[in-house]
């Protein structure tokens, strides 16, 4: 009976280092996995995509239709006019903008590149674009990823683009 006894002593211990070593493997795909759809993420909701969907949303009845020069310079016209009309006044975009960011949770910052505590921030040209620590997150699991989500969505509704497949950040979220 000792042998056996042994033999099963042996056994756990040699069990419990595979399992603590199958841990580590899981761990290690788990963490790559999640890397990788931060990057499918981003992919889907880089500046570039916001930029589309803010002229789309800037175009729409919905949206503020500013056609000043900085949104002209900015991609939020349409460029098949070559000479649009020009307000005289200041930008009715960034205010519009920035009252639909705050919709969502999200905050800005026009005027403060540096600032940390931003989701969205304005240059000296009134571009805007993602805070670089924004798009330094290393979890899908990060709240803030699902308002930038909703608020893409919003300006695509605003723009008349209907997603092609629904349900399918529903996952990404799962």
């Amino acid at each position: 009976m000792q042998g056996v006894e042994r033999l099963s002593t042996v056994c756990k211990v040699l069990f419990d280092a595979r399992l603590l070593e199958l841990r580590r493997e899981h761990e290690a795909l788990r963490q790559e996995r999640d890397a990788l759809r931060l990057k499918v993420f981003w992919l889907h909701h880089d500046d570039l995509k916001l930029k589309q969907h803010l002229a789309w949303a800037n175009d729409c009845d919905a949206g503020p239709q500013c056609s000043c020069d900085g949104c002209h310079w900015n991609g939020r016209l349409d460029t098949m006019d070559e000479m649009p009309p020009r307000l005289s006044g200041d930008c009715k975009f960034m205010p519009w903008f920035e009252t639909q960011i705050e919709r969502f949770g999200l905050t800005s910052s026009v005027d403060h590149d540096n600032a940390v505590t931003t989701h969205f921030a304005t240059d000296k040209c009134d571009t805007i674009y993602f805070a670089c620590w924004f798009l330094d997150m290393d979890t899908c699991a990060h709240p803030d990823l699902r308002k930038v989500h909703d608020l893409f969505a919003h300006f695509a509704r605003l723009g008349g683009q209907i997603e092609h497949r629904p349900g399918r950040w529903e996952r990404f979220w799962a």
